[in-house]
């Protein structure tokens, strides 16, 4: 099977899947990486990690895709609090957020993309991407780069 792109179908594929067996769920974060270790163009993230929790946060539920398959549905217990407990947005495809990324001047290989809805002291969603030594936040609504943090 061909890898396919993220965006809102492969989104809605892996919440079928997963409200399947577990209708409160909710998609809090996506986490994609290339089987290369970084890459430059959409098609190269060719595995990701799809994560849900439940409407009270005390389970975490993930699904893996790779190969150009979902993989089985795994459930912990395990309380989510890293992100606000709101559905993702699904109107920007990686397409046109690596666009944005490369648009903004940000020309480097990729070792990680996140979307996520944003923490409780921010609002919106965000694509994170980590570039080497530096995550480069984009909003996941109007494309624009909300901010630049560099590790140390």
């Amino acid at each position: 099977m061909v890898a396919k792109i993220f965006g809102p179908e492969m989104m809605a594929e892996a919440e079928k899947i997963v409200k399947s067996n577990y209708p409160t769920a909710v998609q809090v974060e996506d986490v994609g990486t290339s089987s290369k270790g970084s890459a430059y163009m959409a098609e190269e993230f060719d595995q990701w990690k799809f994560i849900f929790t439940d409407i009270d946060g005390t389970e975490t539920i993930t699904l893996d895709y790779s190969k150009g398959e979902f993989d089985r549905i795994d459930r912990e217990v395990k309380s989510w609090a890293k992100t606000q407990i709101r559905e993702l947005p699904r109107n920007m495809d990686l397409v046109q957020a690596l666009n944005r990324l490369r648009y903004a001047g940000h020309k480097e290989s990729v070792q990680s993309i996140t979307l996520s809805v944003a923490s409780p002291q921010e609002k919106g969603a965000n694509f994170i991407f980590k570039t080497g030594k530096k995550f480069v936040y984009i909003d996941a609504f109007s494309g624009v780069v909300r901010r630049v943090m560099e590790e140390k």
